[in-house]
């Protein structure tokens, strides 16, 4: 049977040139998205940090696994690592966030305890929940008198990524949806935001915000959640119960602290 495997140039076998080829694509994945883009990193990631939260640790494998490569390998190739050239020092643009294949399943956002899970169910319907979602936000915006902020919101993300640009270059800072500043850019970066590039300092902010924003949320829930215990065992005059959860308001302390 090997011996009528088709062979190419090289004289190789067909399965042989598709393992090669297989091989150099995952290579390439590494160098331009790094360990965080490989397939299903992403989604990994939200489970086992889902997973932590249910049982009451505010944790972050991303964090934990950037610090692990960096306390080994030294912070400038940990960051090389992590995000293939877009952690190479001096990069303008993060190319791992365009080109990263770790979010392959929709959804896994939903086993994270946050406040806002639009984002998540946005990914499990796909494309026509994302222009349902700023038709409605366009629609808004119009009755609020912004006629072109309702026409930018339902235009194509080229547009808005051409638009995000000349404002970038116009005022020289990255404002969020609200119109906040979130920080100073350039013309370079107003560039690359231009052609659909996210600046490579915009997104180290993003990022750094998305987790403090997590574990604020994660505290106050987890607040929440051991005041109603406590109303609840005070009620029930349970004295247990009232142990229990005194013994998680001295956990949560040392978790701040």
């Amino acid at each position: 049977m090997g011996n009528h495997w088709p062979r190419g140039a090289a004289g190789c076998c067909i399965s042989c040139v598709a393992k090669r080829a297989v091989g150099w694509a995952l290579a390439m994945l590494l160098l331009m998205s790094g360990a965080g883009g490989v397939p299903f990193m992403e989604d990994a990631e939200d489970l086992i940090d889902g997973a932590g939260q249910l049982m009451g640790y505010n944790i972050s494998s991303k964090q934990w696994r950037k610090q692990l490569m960096a306390d080994v390998v030294g912070k400038e190739l940990a960051e090389f690592m992590d995000q293939g050239i877009s952690g190479l020092p001096g990069a303008p643009v993060d190319v791992s966030g365009r080109l990263g294949m770790g979010n392959l399943i929709p959804g896994t956002g939903l086993f994270l305890n946050k406040p806002n899970r639009e984002r998540d169910l946005m990914e499990i319907v796909g494309p026509a929940g994302d222009l349902v979602s700023r038709g409605f936000t366009g629609a808004r915006t119009l009755l609020g008198g912004d006629v072109a902020g309702a026409a930018l919101e339902i235009s194509p993300t080229a547009v808005r990524n051409v638009a995000k640009g000349a404002d970038m270059a116009a005022t020289g800072m990255y404002r969020d949806t609200k119109g906040y500043k979130v920080i100073d850019t350039t013309l370079a970066e107003a560039a690359a935001k231009a052609i659909g590039f996210q600046p490579k300092p915009v997104a180290e902010v993003q990022e750094a915000n998305s987790f403090m924003q997590r574990s604020k949320s994660f505290y106050v829930q987890t607040s929440s959640d051991i005041k109603a215990q406590w109303a609840d065992a005070l009620f029930r005059k349970d004295e247990a119960a009232v142990q229990r959860v005194r013994e998680q308001m001295r956990e949560q302390a040392r978790s701040l602290g």
